[in-house]
């Protein structure tokens, strides 16, 4: 059931919201997604009897999106998840974040810290890569730019070579990269909202990490050129007791072709780990 929520500063946020239990598992996605890519760990963790939140961040999918400064930044992306956690009524949940989501999960920990059960952090880091940082906005785009082609280029020789896209059929059918699926993502979202966001990101940094005191597991592809293993190994140290997961020849698209994996990953950390 989609619903929506006038969040801290009255932005519409949409969200999907499956109630199986108490437990919940609150999913966010990364720059220009939506809460439908969600849907093949939806219906796994459905399955296994978690009640899941998908989230459509602000300025993407069916949320709202105003053009005021910083509206896209972190810090807000991080109270819209408190404001659907509070209308919800929700006491046990674990937060499972990709990419710029991971990044609005750490914040959300620093200014509601007794909130989660924990984490999970696919494909992120707690701050920029640096080679963005070191250079004029234009080169960074022009960078930024030359990775997504790659990643794409590499996932999809990866999907015809080993597997096929288990997506939910009502949003994509076959590969995850195809025209279907790109068309969907360019009617919910528009180029001026990635980049704004991308520029959000670009300013985010968090020192350390050691004021998550809670269950953590960070996630990490081997091919992933916009956040490096050395990336995931850094937090993984500075969250004292989370787990490490490397995936083998996976790139920053791993959310998308190696939903399996991730699920299981996840699944095991919940049994061992979760305090509900």
């Amino acid at each position: 059931m989609q619903k929506k929520i006038k969040s801290f500063d009255n932005t519409k946020i949409n969200y999907e919201i499956i109630r199986k239990s108490d437990k919940f598992l609150i999913f966010l996605h990364g720059t220009g997604g939506e809460l439908l890519s969600w849907r093949p760990y939806i219906k796994f963790f459905n399955k296994q009897g978690y009640s899941t939140i998908a989230i459509d961040m602000r300025g993407h999918g069916l949320s709202e999106i105003r053009n005021t400064d910083h509206f896209f930044s972190v810090e807000n992306n991080a109270k819209d998840i408190h404001s659907i956690i509070e209308k919800e009524k929700i006491k046990n949940f674990i937060l499972v974040g990709y990419c710029f989501g991971g990044m609005a999960t750490m914040l959300h920990e620093k200014l509601f810290p007794d909130s989660s059960k924990g984490i999970v952090l696919i494909a992120t880091s707690n701050r920029y890569p640096r080679y963005f940082q070191d250079s004029s906005l234009f080169v960074r785009f022009i960078r930024l730019f030359g990775i997504v082609t790659y990643d794409i280029w590499d996932m999809t020789g990866y999907l015809k070579k080993k597997v096929r896209g288990k997506y939910d059929p009502g949003y994509a059918k076959g590969d995850i990269i195809s025209f279907r699926r790109v068309k969907n993502d360019f009617e919910r979202n528009n180029i001026d909202n990635i980049i704004e966001v991308t520029k959000e990101a670009m300013l985010f940094q968090m020192k350390n990490l050691n004021f998550i005191k809670k269950p953590a597991l960070v996630i990490q592809g081997t091919r992933d050129i916009m956040y490096s293993v050395k990336d995931a190994k850094r937090m993984h140290h500075n969250i004292k007791g989370s787990e490490l997961r490397i995936i083998k020849n996976a790139n920053h698209f791993l959310k998308f072709d190696r939903v399996d994996e991730i699920c299981n990953y996840i699944d095991d950390f919940l049994n061992r780990r979760a305090k509900w």
